[in-house]
């Protein structure tokens, strides 16, 4: 089967003198770990790319006797033929993995396919009734620049069916990711698929909207996330990218569990720690997930991104720093969960019915704090038979012991603006982003609301723009007398003592300032 692909997804173009990666803050990441960076070393990648007009798909092959030096390191294999280099492929490529304009310049092996080839008999297998899938060695990371229609509704649904399959089965628990239009025109390949990041523009110039009837989960919201350039090619090679930065994150750290670089941990990380602002093109657009501003229902929505620029943009450092700290598991919702860190994740299996809770600890009042779930979609082999998990994320404040819905709150009350409860029924993502949380003590209830079978693997991950402290001094669960007396039989001498509640060293009337904003707690 020919695939007709009548835009290369390189409409517009990047300023020439724009830092990519100092937009997605990889220079923040460098000078954090003192320029030691995780680069793609322990990665292996491919590349999926339509011909160019002379029939080449692939980015420069290194000879023994020439090689481009953006691409002088790994091993470039051709898989589907013989190929010349495609200027689109090159472009992209050295966004991903370029020694000087790329973040994972360091992979091992990039593998080279032309898209016809992928399709078919290379990778997906659309069309060949009885095959499935295959996956390709060892990669982890796939980078889809391309949109197209296979002309018919029947073999769009099983080209994304055998997507998501691919992503669920293989080995290597790929990351994919795939590329929306320049425009407004929607095409249904193959950013419609569950089990990938579907990446935008930084400047919102790219074909956002809901996944459209009759492909499977209509009403779904795309995109996931924007990378930081001005096409969408070049922003889905950037997402890429700082997949392999955290892929190759976890491969070299033996503090991180293999869990961490799978596919749904990286997706909902790179989510969670995005750059929530509206587009970057001057529209003074601000980030929104549509949440009802007053009445009984403030806080509550059912749309979890952004509809133009999804979770935000790309912030590299902010998605490291959520990957380092570590796996916090949940807990059921009939045990108490043990305080988290600001910044973290998980990974849980859940049956229908589950709850799984993370405490949040004391917090100050914090600027933002994001939350991002997401899962996949299960494909039977016979791609024939397809179910999603419908999960719920909220928010819920602890006073007195007991929980009580932050729903319906006044604004300023407990947050100044955002949602505490995301309840999707099509999305396979749920987020929660809030501003201006007051002091207190909160829980991260995730819920599975449907009744099919079978496991569902649920990636959570945050990030806290705020401190944590323990102003429960007499450790009984909640502030009250007993902790002021603490406080005040400490005063004013204080050498690392627990009664320090601000970390300054000194013990005054910012500390009783502070226990008093989490009293009754």
């Amino acid at each position: 089967m020919k695939l007709t692909l009548p835009l290369m997804l390189l409409v517009a173009t990047a300023p020439a003198a724009a830092n990519y990666r100092a937009w997605c803050h990889w220079d923040d990441l460098f000078d954090r770990l003192g320029g030691v960076v995780p680069s793609g070393s322990e990665v292996h990648a491919a590349i999926v790319e339509a011909e160019d007009g002379e029939g080449n798909y692939a980015i420069d092959e290194c000879t023994p006797w020439a090689c481009d030096p953006e691409f002088e390191g790994p091993l470039v294999t051709h898989k589907s033929g013989s190929s010349g280099t495609s200027n689109h492929a090159r472009s992209v490529g050295k966004k991903f993995l370029g020694n000087t304009d790329g973040m994972a310049p360091d992979l091992k092996q990039i593998q080279c396919f032309e898209l016809d080839d992928w399709i078919g008999d290379g990778g997906l297998h659309v069309g060949l009734n009885g095959q499935l899938p295959t996956g390709s060695g060892a990669v982890k990371v796939w980078n889809h620049s391309w949109v197209g229609d296979l002309g018919n509704n029947n073999t769009n649904r099983e080209a994304l069916r055998r997507m998501d399959w691919m992503v669920a089965h293989h080995s290597t628990d790929p990351i994919v990711c795939a590329g929306l239009n320049n425009s407004e025109t929607q095409y249904p390949l193959l950013y419609n698929a569950y089990n990938v990041i579907a990446v935008g523009r930084r400047d919102g110039a790219h074909s956002w909207g809901d996944v459209q009837s009759p492909l499977d989960g209509a009403g779904r919201m795309r995109p996931d996330i924007t990378g930081p350039l001005f096409t969408t090619s070049q922003a889905t090679a950037t997402i890429s990218a700082a997949a392999a930065v955290l892929v190759d994150t976890v491969r070299l750290d033996d503090a991180l569990p293999e869990t961490a670089e799978s596919s749904e941990v990286i997706k909902a990380v790179l989510m969670a720690s995005a750059d929530h602002s509206g587009q970057k093109d001057n529209s003074g657009d601000i980030w929104s997930n549509e949440p009802d501003a007053d009445g009984p229902d403030r806080g509550r929505t059912s749309r979890p991104l952004d509809p133009i620029v999804g979770a935000g943009h790309l912030d590299v450092d902010a998605a490291h720093r959520v990957l380092t700290a570590g796996w916090q598991p949940g807990a059921p919702d009939t045990d108490a969960p043990a305080d988290a860190p600001v910044d973290g994740w998980s990974l849980e299996s859940m049956a229908a019915g589950d709850v799984v809770q993370w405490r949040l600890g004391w917090l100050t009042e914090t600027d933002s704090l994001s939350l991002v779930a997401t899962w996949h979609r299960t494909v039977e082999t016979n791609f024939n038979v397809t179910s999603v998990a419908d999960c719920r994320l909220e928010m819920l404040r602890v006073a007195a012991g007991s929980t009580h819905t932050l729903v319906g709150t006044e604004a300023g009350e407990v947050f100044d603006a955002g949602n505490v409860v995301s309840e999707s029924s099509v999305d396979n993502v749920e987020h929660l982003y809030v501003e201006g949380l007051r002091p207190g003590h909160y829980i991260i209830r995730l819920s599975r609301d449907d009744h099919a079978e079978g496991q569902a693997d649920v990636a959570i991950a945050w990030t806290i723009d705020g401190d944590l402290t323990d102003p429960d001094l007499d450790n009984d669960g909640a502030v009250g007398v007993r902790d002021l007396l603490e406080l005040l039989q400490q005063w004013p001498l204080c050498n690392a003592c627990d009664a320090d509640l601000t970390g300054d060293g000194n013990l005054d009337l910012d500390d009783l300032i502070m226990l008093l904003q989490f009293w009754g707690t």
